[in-house]
């Protein structure tokens, strides 16, 4: 599944797996670099569907306060 398509708790909940991965202190090199390209990824997908939700929200507010008038 494309993380656009993922709900934000679940793009959290696997950076924070991610994140008790990479604090391990075995972990491989190579993993380590894996771990930290797919962090960025889901950091940017949040930011993307945080951004898209606060487009939604102030276009819903600004209907309401048009069908107010």
């Amino acid at each position: 599944m494309a993380t656009e398509q993922k709900a934000y708790s679940e793009m959290a909940r696997e950076l924070e797996t991610i994140m008790v991965q990479i604090e391990d202190a075995n972990i491989d090199v190579d993993d380590l670099i894996d771990k930290i390209k797919s962090a960025a990824v889901l950091v940017q997908a949040c930011k993307e569907k945080l951004k898209g939700s606060e487009q939604q929200i102030t276009s819903i507010l600004a209907t309401m306060g048009d069908a107010q008038n």
